[in-house]
This record gives structure tokens, C-alpha cells and sequence, in this order.
């Protein structure tokens, strides 16, 4: 109500007051016009009453309904705060977490780039050095094959140095012992013509394994490849015509137990121990015929199979 209609308004029970006070007289002709006029006073007061206090209802009733908080508003505002707060929340732990993942990005991003820079550099380097030892690899091949190659030719030199060689095993040490005479006995025994002259010198060598038990080895050096030949096939002839009395210690005059002599061709180190191998082997695999000519190994697997000559390591594979 505004403060016009609050002077104005009037309860009912004031404004009946207000009509019985009244000084008009009252008449049967002319009191149902009075009546009248009340009556319709009082309505008037009433509707306007009426319709006042309705106004001022609908008013109170917005005025309560804007000032009041109700459950479901109540429910409306927590829900819209704390999806406000659970979003800020939400907001800011993404950014810090975002910006985690960012900062270490960056430092994988800083490492990987290191890293890559490193391999370059390796990648460089190992090519560098792969470059380096295929070369490496190279010369050494070329090397091996030359020294192979030296090898050989120094072992043929030796061998062309030992020619008029031969090499006597199985002959017991004496103090007093006549290293040329016992040549010349062994020709003699198998009926060589040697002449003393024709020995040029005479002399033992050193054992390889000093722990062995049999008598060092005698080499004597003649005066021609022939010589040699003649004294090697004449041992070789004798053996086989003898086979039970072959040459041994007692055509020499040694006394005591017999033990066979052999005569053979002075080999090089290399080439003895080849020798030896090319035995092993052949004995193995069954072979009959084993001998050294000129320094050249040869085999042979039966009177009717080719000749073999072994010259290196390499060449045993022809041994099958």
C-alpha cells in the first residue's frame, strides 16, 4: 500500500461507526435512498478493500518469494558453486599439469637432441673407423699372403741349402765316437760306394724336446745331390731286400740290443714337421706309400693311385 491509500483506508468496523454518526434524518420516504447511498458506500469500501489487500498479497507474496531461499534454490546455487569450484580446481590442475608435461618435453626434446648430436658423432666416427679397418683389413690380407709367400720361398731356400744333406736316426752317443767313419760304415753296409772324402762334414743336432729319450740326430753333408741320392736308395734297396735284418746298430758295431738306423733326406723344420703330419694322416686313411724326394713330400694310396705331393698344410685336403 502506498502511503495515499493508508490515510484513506478504513476498517469496516470505522466506517460503520462513521455512517450511524451521520446527522441526516432519517424518513420511510427517504431511507432507502440513504440506506441506498450506505450501502453502496460500503460496498465500494469493501471492494476497495478487497481489492487493496489482494494487491498487497500478490506483493508480499513476491516480495517473500524474491527475499526467501527455498531447497531446490539452495540446491541450485551449491550445485552451480561447486561445479564453478570443481571447474577452477579441474582448470588449474590441468594448467599445472600441462605445464609439467610441457616443461618436460622440453627437456626431452633438449635430451634427445643431445643424444642425436652424440650419435651423429658416433655415427661419423664408427664410419670413420669402419673405413679405417677395412683398409687395415686389406693390408693385412696382402701381408699375410705375402709373408706366406716369403715363407715358402725362404722354406725352398733351406731346402736348397740342405740338397746334399741326409739326416741319420736311431745311432747311440759315445764320447769317442767317429761321426764320419759311421757314415761311411752305413754305406758300407748296404753296399754304397762312398769314398771318405766324399763326406765334407758330420755333426748332431739339438733335440726339440730335450726330455726324449732317443739319441740326438746325425747330419752329415756330402759332396753332391747324387752322392745323397746314391746312399738313400741304397738303404731304401738293402731294407727292402731284408726285411728281416734291416739296417740297425749291430752293421755299424755297436754292441748291446739291436735298434734300426734310418737314413733320410734333411728336411727344414717346416717341412719335417709336415712331414710328420702328412704320416698321421696317411696312416689314418690307409695309405701305403710315404716318402721325401728333393725335398718334395709325396704319397701314395696303392700301386695304382696317382702321386700326391704335399707342399704345404693346405695340401693335406688332397689326403681324402
Amino acid at each position: 500500500m502506498t502511503k495515499e491509500n493508508k490515510a484513506n483506508w478504513k476498517c469496516d468496523a470505522c466506517v460503520s461507526a462513521k455512517v450511524t454518526a451521520s446527522p441526516t434524518t432519517s424518513t420511510p420516504h427517504s431511507s432507502s435512498p440513504v440506506l441506498s447511498k450506505s450501502t453502496k458506500m460500503n460496498k465500494t469500501a469493501e471492494e476497495n478493500h478487497a481489492t487493496t489487500r489482494k494487491k498487497q498479497n500478490d506483493n508480499n507474496t513476491q516480495i517473500e518469494a524474491s527475499s526467501f531461499v527455498t531447497e531446490s534454490n539452495l540446491r541450485a546455487i551449491l550445485k552451480q558453486e561447486i561445479s564453478a569450484a570443481i571447474k577452477s580446481s579441474i582448470k588449474e590442475l590441468v594448467m599445472a599439469e600441462l605445464q609439467n608435461i610441457n616443461q618436460q618435453i622440453s627437456s626431452f626434446h633438449d635430451s634427445m637432441t643431445f643424444f642425436n648430436q652424440h650419435f651423429e658423432d658416433l655415427k661419423a666416427n664408427l664410419e670413420e673407423k669402419s673405413t679405417h679397418i677395412k683398409v687395415l683389413q686389406e693390408e693385412n690380407l696382402n701381408l699375410k699372403t705375402t709373408v706366406n709367400d716369403l715363407t715358402s720361398r725362404l722354406c725352398q731356400v733351406e731346402q736348397q741349402m740342405r740338397e746334399s744333406n741326409i739326416e741319420i736316426n736311431g745311432i747311440p752317443e759315445k764320447n769317442s765316437e767317429n761321426l764320419s767313419s759311421i757314415v761311411t760304415k752305413i754305406a758300407k753296409s748296404v753296399d754304397c760306394q762312398l769314398k771318405d772324402d766324399d763326406v765334407l762334414h758330420v755333426t748332431r743336432v739339438a733335440k726339440l724336446n730335450k726330455e726324449n729319450p732317443r739319441p740326438r740326430t746325425v747330419v752329415a753333408k756330402l759332396r753332391s745331390t747324387r752322392h745323397r741320392d746314391a746312399l738313400i736308395a741304397a738303404v731304401s734297396s738293402y731294407n727292402r731286400k731284408n726285411p728281416g735284418n734291416k739296417l740297425s746298430t749291430n752293421h755299424l758295431g755297436y754292441d748291446g740290443a739291436s735298434s734300426p738306423v734310418y737314413v733320410a733326406e734333411h728336411l727344414t723344420p717346416t717341412y719335417k714337421a709336415l712331414h710328420a703330419e702328412v704320416r698321421k694322416k696317411a696312416k689314418e686313411l690307409s695309405y701305403k706309400f710315404i716318402w721325401v724326394r728333393n725335398g718334395r713330400i709325396q704319397v701314395r694310396k696303392d700301386e695304382y693311385s696317382p702321386i700326391l705331393v704335399i707342399r704345404n698344410a693346405t695340401c693335406l685336403s688332397k689326403i681324402n
